[in-house]
């Protein structure tokens, strides 16, 4: 357990920096609402009218490598993070500036001296390492993953405000897994039990049983939804595409995925 925290709170500050690895932006690139590109009318709309609809899109905008999925909302919200770069870059080189500019552009100058980062080496890290070394049973874990979320670590798990499902007037607390991050086709990083050793076999057991659980939750959540995969892909707390490319990695895998005739409950008729 020590090993696969320091490991995750290692790959969660990793997948950070990945992230930060590109270019700032002065404005958000243009992009028309309906664009035709964003179709591939190679696809039957009658068979798979989502392929149809947002196939162009998909094909243009693969998954980054550091990010478990991918769709036009968190590109929006790259692109936002990425013009507000920008214009603290700006700030922090401009001669003559306001008092908001100079508080901008300094406070992100002092975050982005690389020089004195790289001076550091692992020193940031040896106190959250130590801390997970100390741990002696289970109970100390609750004060060590409080701390490490609040501090932008989100080791294990997430957790986040989103719409109760039940009542939509009421907001509540939302939980997944933390996961090691990172690219992959899997959408995720390397598995646990790849990580952590050479696969013994309790490590690659585990593995293979939170592989078969995902796979129950998910089957079971499309026989909830009358096997829609976009009501399914909502309670799942995933993009419809990780969706579609998780049933798509079942089907590779040889497993019978349910079809919409045999997901429909009782209550919808056909």
């Amino acid at each position: 357990m020590k090993y696969f925290l320091r490991l995750a709170l290692t790959a969660c500050l990793l997948s950070v920096a990945a992230a930060a690895q590109d270019t700032p932006l002065q404005q958000i690139p243009a992009s028309p609402a309906l664009n035709v590109s964003d179709m591939d009318r190679t696809a039957n709309p009658c068979q798979d009218f989502y392929q149809y609809a947002c196939g162009g899109w998909i094909k243009n905008n693969p998954i980054p490598a550091d990010r478990p999925r991918w769709d036009v909302y968190a590109k929006l919200a790259q692109d936002n993070e990425r013009v507000l770069w920008g214009v603290a870059l700006a700030d922090s080189k401009m001669t003559d500036r306001t008092p908001v500019q100079q508080k901008v552009g300094d406070y992100f100058a002092a975050c982005m001296d690389t020089a004195a980062v790289d001076a550091l080496g692992m020193k940031p890290l040896e106190m959250p390492l130590q801390a997970i070394d100390r741990l002696q049973e289970k109970s100390g874990l609750t004060t060590l993953l409080a701390h490490a979320h609040s501090h932008g670590a989100p080791l294990l798990f997430e957790a986040n405000s989103m719409q109760d499902y039940g009542d939509a007037e009421k907001v509540i607390v939302g939980f997944g897994a933390g996961g090691l991050s990172g690219g992959g086709a899997n959408g995720g990083g390397p598995s646990v039990s790849r990580l952590v050793g050479a696969g013994g076999a309790g490590e690659v057991g585990l593995d293979h049983d939170l592989k078969e659980r995902e796979r129950e939750l998910i089957f079971a959540t499309l026989r909830i939804t009358g096997g829609s995969r976009k009501l399914a892909a909502e309670r799942l707390g995933i993009s419809p595409r990780t969706l579609r490319h998780k049933l798509q990695q079942f089907k590779a895998a040889g497993v019978a995925v349910p079809q919409l005739h045999e997901t429909l409950p009782q209550y919808v008729t056909a």
